[in-house]
């Protein structure tokens, strides 16, 4: 099955923060953060403590508190402006562009930027089906968001993500049929269409 949408930088973006919020190793960093600041925190206020006065406790882990909170309620907002920063520096300003997504039995081709990937079914952990999108997520960190505005209705999209389910149980259950049929249709999305 073959979709394929528009998409513009604030996409790319979204995308990243998609799959920065799956990563174990950013969400670790974030608790790292928060412990680092707590511990600077606590060694500020007590030495303070000491040779201040004890109110200066009070007073620091005040500003700690509020440190903290700040910092977790600006994270994504700065995140974004990273990401955005990182998309226009791989991809330069650009209005829009398309990305081309076709189940196969093989896997899922995704071509864009004169580029085509194809994640094979064995690598792909995971297939969401979020309000906006459809959310294709594999063992190593990659993966394609096929946005909503790539189906024509509902029950295409229903259709997509059927289909992705379905190759994905295949190569689950270790049924080569599916690699058997690849071969036929080349496993890749042919230009033009």
């Amino acid at each position: 099955m073959y979709v394929k949408f528009d998409y513009t930088e604030d996409d790319l973006v979204n995308a990243g923060e998609r799959f920065l919020a799956r990563s174990k190793s950013v969400r670790s960093a974030r608790v790292r953060g928060v412990v680092y600041s707590l511990a600077a925190g606590a060694v500020v206020g007590l030495a303070a403590a000491v040779y201040i006065g004890v109110w200066t406790l009070a007073v620091s882990a005040a500003v700690m508190l509020y440190m903290i909170g700040f910092q977790q309620l600006t994270y994504w907002k700065s995140m974004r402006k990273r990401l955005r920063k990182i998309v226009r520096e791989q991809h330069g300003r650009f209005g829009t562009n398309v990305c081309e997504v076709e189940l196969t039995p093989v896997g899922v081709c995704v071509r864009q930027c004169k580029t085509q990937v194809t994640y094979e079914w064995e690598v792909v952990g995971e297939v969401l089906e979020t309000p906006d999108a459809v959310e294709i997520y594999t063992r190593h960190g990659g993966g394609v968001i096929v946005r909503a505005r790539a189906f024509g209705d509902a029950a295409e999209r229903g259709r997509f993500v059927e289909l992705a389910e379905g190759y994905l149980g295949l190569s689950r259950a270790g049924d080569d049929r599916g690699a058997l049929a690849g071969e036929e249709v080349g496993g890749g999305i042919e230009r033009g269409r």
